[in-house]
């Protein structure tokens, strides 16, 4: 559904012009805009927040314990309570997803020159004229109908195969209305202040920091299991250095020499090599370490390689 929802955003044409045009992004600082975030973080907090009171009040809401074996939660499996615990599971899946297939309409209007348009239906209810009259953004209508048409066959048809248990129409009322909720939770979204989300700033999705910790964990966590690998398979240090030499060769002029220059091959021959052991490191720090080690010559040989690659370790 992740996957039809962006097809059916993706391909919504482009209007020039139009007050809330999607804003150009000339190399971008960071991936994620400040009222991206704001978008994902409130409504994920809406949502968690309805799923947590579902899964464990659920009972309290839809099912009056008539006849039935004692309380159920996450916690308190409820002996005798199976066909109960499956539905009350299928009415948490079915607000789920009504949720965010509400909150498909709330993402087509997210970065506008304001931030702060409301009207989401502002284009989504355009027709084109002619006869019969077509809305102009057919691919988003056509997705989100077949996600709806394929979550009520989910609930009422297939129920073994997606484990579900059929649900009566004041439950799907219910799930309805609650998912509904996502387009009024969104004008609240609007009304919050872009300012308050300035602390992601310092989220970059698109650059690797080597000194960031979990980089540094999976640098670290790479580095064992590659040397576990290397014992398992029999490969020892001389292999390994031979690994090192074929790609080191794969750069090298006739000399077996490659150039210590800024911009040339030795960056990423280091990289690589590094790689190989499950380290992370920068371009920045790699050329610092050239740097460093002081070099007498403008080409590097593979012993001075080996050298610089155990100083970038």
């Amino acid at each position: 559904m992740d996957i039809l929802g962006a097809i059916a955003l993706g391909t919504e044409k482009y209007q020039k012009g139009a007050k809330f045009t999607r804003l150009a992004r000339s190399k971008p600082r960071v991936l994620v805009l400040e009222h991206n975030w704001r978008q994902v973080i409130v409504h994920a907090v809406f949502q968690i927040t309805i799923m947590l009171a579902l899964m464990y009040f659920g009972q309290f809401m839809f099912f009056n314990g008539e006849g039935q074996e004692g309380p159920f939660n996450l916690v308190t499996p409820g002996e005798g309570r199976d066909n109960d615990r499956m539905k009350l599971d299928t009415i948490c899946f079915h607000t789920f997803i009504i949720m965010n297939i509400f909150n498909m309409i709330n993402c087509r209007v997210l970065d506008t020159a304001e931030h702060t348009e409301k009207n989401v239906f502002k284009t989504l209810c355009k027709f084109k004229m002619g006869c019969p009259p077509r809305p102009e953004h057919s691919i988003f209508w056509v997705v989100m109908a077949g996600e709806i048409f394929m979550q009520q066959l989910a609930i009422t048809r297939f129920n073994v195969l997606f484990g579900t248990q059929q649900l009566t129409q004041i439950e799907q009322l219910i799930c309805w209305l609650i998912g509904s909720l996502s387009l009024p939770i969104n004008l609240i979204v609007k009304n919050v202040k872009v300012d308050n989300f300035g602390f992601v700033q310092n989220i970059n999705l698109e650059r690797v920091d080597p000194d960031e910790f979990i980089n540094r964990f999976i640098g670290w966590f790479d580095g064992i299991v590659n040397k576990f690998s290397n014992v398992l398979s029999g490969d020892s240090n001389d292999n390994l250095e031979e690994k090192y030499h074929k790609l080191f060769m794969t750069k090298a002029d006739g000399n077996d020499l490659v150039p210590k220059k800024s911009g040339g091959p030795l960056v990423g021959l280091l990289k690589q090599a590094l790689e190989f052991e499950g380290a992370i490191v920068s371009d920045e720090e790699i050329g610092y370490n050239i740097e460093q080690a002081d070099l007498k010559h403008d080409m590097v040989s593979f012993e001075e390689f080996m050298m610089l690659k155990h100083m970038c370790t």
